[in-house]
């Protein structure tokens, strides 16, 4: 029985310890989950709002929270947020109650004084430090780039100070160069040396006024002042302290005094008013690997064990408009692989429309001229002509006296003197060859006009052609341009994963070797935008470096759409097979070249006329008035005779040895063979008609599919930076989105122009002038081309 007893309550606690494991066993993986399920606090610290570190803060924490390791749950506590107004004293007390806050994990902090206030408040917690100038001359990194303190990570970039101080004298050569440093402790006079001595090195040397941030929030403008009139150029260092609106008018105000600002932050400074900046990172690379660093601290990692250096990425942002403003004029070697912001248009350059450019060219073009005084010729050799057959109006007078000298008269006489006048009104009554003359005079002026309109047409076509080449050069110029900036984004990224030692050195350097190729391609398209702009402007009888502009809009995406929704001869194959015949239709009736070969066989025509006019009598009739007055002196006496002439005179030709008969042979053949070059002449217009139609029908598809292949690739090579980013995809990826990217958008680019080159083609075969494009004249011909598509149906 006790054995039964004993056993049993060895069973019991066998069954209840069996229970207690399964309970256990089930509870094990909600404990592993809600484990594994942590949570971390994040606080960020900043001295005050300082605009050009938003974007950086704001990527920073939307890494934090799309790139957390699963189960780590990142939060923001509110209390965790701290902004002292660029207030000392309050940033100091931020601080104590930071370091006080056990439910902060870790503290990330931007700009000055915040590193140097936690750690004056004795914080333990882990520190990531973003937005310093130089933690090495700061004092909070070692001259290798390691943290003087285990719970701080920092980033350092090397060579900095050097890269910038070189940019800045290749440039704009300055022996007096000013600095204004907004320290975070009482590093000042160490960063001020560091600068000066860096700066002999060039070739110049540095004038400070020392800042001393917090007594007064336009210190930075007070300081700017006492160094005004000592310095040839700034170096601008983090303008701490300064809202937007001061930080445009502090760049005003070193406009006003003619002072070339080079920034160490990059973009935003150079943007609003710096001349140039030696920086260009990508601020999301720098963002992720401040993130990384964020995960690896979390994950139990040492803040002072992992790496502090992040290169810029050094690269030449260039201001045209400043320097242009500035008298700057950067050497040509640096601009090859800088990124430029383009100057604004200047208001006093000109601005050209097509049409404007047309005019302007046909005032100074010597073919052009030439053709008005030729048509002018023409117009008076008409006037010429028709004077043959005009009533003529002979007067005459004369005097006549005798000698009483026997010897020298020896004739019979009767009166020692004679004088009279005469009056004659002749008027050809008939003839035939001055009429076919003027016949021929003006063919001649039709010939004439029409060799005007040729010229016209192929100097108003090659003007547009000049015009339009140009703005292409510049449209596909852009496109390099922004490839070019993917590129160097991509390279920000490689250069990103490999501080983060998640990628190999050579993966690093192919994307620096497709940066310089990109830079190669973009300057060649640089380059064909100054030969198309000198071909232009040769054209125009303009000096090669005359500052212009054109108006792109009339050879834009949305002017080809709107000529593509407004001609519909381009909807259906039908309907493009009538507009062809149309256009054909159109050419044989307007082409200047068909209207010079018909005037050319009417010009021969008219001269066989005139030959078989020569063959005819010449009638003439004319009627005058005479009187003459006799007189003798010894005895006196004076005679006076009058009367009215009327004659009427025939001319007939007999025979010029045949000259007149081969000349009609000659024309006869003239005029026959002119008969098969006017045949020619429409054959080769209806070709050309056809093949530029096909040009443009061509283009148009191209464009359509290039336009949507574009909006693909585009989408496409978005997700594709996100992968690589993200490490997802590999770097051949990128690169081939790249390189699609690039290939759809010219291509785009190209099937747009070659649609306008191909329209202005057809409209000068046809005989539009480039005039009769726009208005109700093109409206009309659209017309009149669906009125003649719709008579085909």
């Amino acid at each position: 029985m006790k054995l039964f007893r004993k056993s049993h309550r060895h069973n019991k606690a066998l069954v209840t310890f069996m229970g207690a494991l399964i309970i256990c066993a089930g509870l094990v993986p909600a404990l592993a989950q809600t484990v594994s399920a942590r949570s971390y606090r994040i606080a960020y610290f900043e001295p005050g709002d300082y605009a050009f570190y938003r974007t950086l803060q704001g990527e920073y924490r939307k890494m934090l929270l799309e790139k957390a390791p699963k189960g780590v749950k990142i939060i923001f506590p509110p209390d965790g947020y701290k902004t002292a107004e660029w207030d000392r004293q309050k940033s100091r007390q931020m601080a104590k109650e930071l370091a006080r806050n056990r439910n902060v994990d870790l503290i990330v902090t931007m700009g000055p004084w915040a590193v140097e206030d936690l750690l004056d408040a004795g914080c333990k917690k882990p520190i990531v430090a973003m937005g310093r100038f130089d933690p090495i001359l700061e004092g909070l990194a070692e001259s290798d780039g390691r943290p003087l303190y285990k719970n701080l990570t920092v980033r350092i970039r090397p060579g900095k100070i050097q890269s910038d101080l070189a940019a800045l004298t290749s440039l704009y050569p300055s022996k007096r160069i000013g600095l204004l440093y907004f320290p975070a402790g009482k590093e000042s006079a160490v960063v001020e040396n560091y600068v000066s001595r860096i700066a002999e090195k060039h070739g110049s040397r540095i004038i400070t006024a020392p800042l001393k941030p917090g007594e007064d929030k336009y210190h930075f403008f007070k300081k700017l002042a006492e160094i005004t009139n000592k310095v040839d150029a700034l170096y601008l260092t983090p303008l701490y302290g300064m809202p937007l609106d001061q930080i445009n008018g502090f760049f005003q105000q070193l406009k006003i005094s003619r002072i070339p600002a080079f920034s160490s932050e990059g973009l935003a400074q150079v943007e609003r008013g710096a001349f140039g900046s030696n920086t260009a990172y990508n601020v999301y690379g720098l963002a992720r690997y401040h993130a990384e660093k964020t995960f690896k601290i979390l994950q139990g990692a040492s803040p002072q064990s992992l790496p502090t250096v992040f290169r810029d990425g050094r690269r030449l942002i260039i201001n045209l408009a400043v320097c242009k403003e500035l008298g700057i004029d950067p050497p040509s070697a640096l601009v090859a692989e800088a990124r430029l912001l383009d100057a604004p248009s200047n208001p006093s350059a000109r601005l050209f429309t097509v049409k404007d450019a047309i005019n302007e060219a046909s005032l100074v073009n010597p073919a052009y001229l030439g053709d008005d005084e030729a048509l002018g010729v023409a117009k008076a050799q008409i006037g010429e002509k028709r004077a043959g057959i005009f009533p003529k109006l002979f007067a005459s007078a004369y005097a006549r006296g005798y000698s009483d000298d026997p010897p020298a008269n020896a004739f019979p006489r009767d009166a020692l003197g004679k004088n009279g006048y005469e009056i004659t009104l002749q008027q050809t009554l008939f003839d035939l060859g001055t009429f076919k003359s003027i016949t021929l005079a003006q063919k001649d002026y039709q010939t004439s006009e029409a060799l005007r309109e040729i010229q016209k047409a192929d100097f108003e076509y090659s003007v547009a052609m000049a015009y339009l080449s140009l703005a292409r050069a510049y449209d596909v110029r852009e496109v390099f341009e922004e490839f070019r900036e993917r590129t160097h984004h991509a390279l920000q990224i490689a250069l990103t994963h490999f501080e983060l030692k998640t990628a190999e050195r050579p993966e690093l350097v192919r994307w620096e070797g497709r940066k310089e190729s990109a830079t190669v391609e973009l300057l060649k398209k640089r380059s064909d935008i100054e030969i198309a702009s000198s071909s232009f402007l040769a054209r125009l009888g303009r000096p090669t470096r005359e500052k212009f502009t054109i108006d792109r809009g009339e050879f834009s995406e949305l002017e080809f759409n709107y000529i593509r929704r407004s001609d519909s001869s381009m909807n259906s194959e039908g309907l493009r097979n009538s507009a062809e015949d149309y256009w054909v239709l159109e050419a044989i009736k307007r082409s200047p070249l068909l209207k010079a070969a018909h005037a050319a066989l009417d010009h021969s025509a008219a001269e066989l006329s005139v030959n078989t006019g020569r063959a005819l009598p010449r009638v003439s009739a004319s009627v005058g008035y005479f009187q003459d007055n006799y007189f003798d002196i010894n005895p006196p006496l004076g005679v006076d005779d009058n009367g009215l002439i009327v004659q009427t005179r025939i001319t007939a030709p007999l025979f010029d040895g045949g000259k007149r008969l081969k000349k009609r042979s000659r024309i006869k053949a003239r005029i026959s063979e002119l008969g098969y070059r006017l045949d020619d002449a429409t054959l080769q217009v209806a070709e050309s008609v056809r093949r530029d139609f096909a040009k443009m029908v061509g283009a148009l598809d191209r464009a359509r599919f290039a336009m949507r292949s574009r909006k693909f690739a585009s989408e496409a090579l978005e997700a594709n930076f996100t992968d690589y980013e993200n490490d997802v995809n590999s770097s051949d990826e990128l690169f081939r989105g790249l390189e699609g990217e690039l290939r759809s958008n010219a291509d785009a680019i190209y099937a747009r122009y070659d649609f306008f080159a191909a329209q202005l083609k057809l409209w000068r075969d046809v005989g539009y002038l480039y005039g009769d494009r726009s208005g109700s004249d093109y409206q009309a011909t659209l017309e009149r081309l669906r009125r003649y598509q719709a008579s085909q149906r």
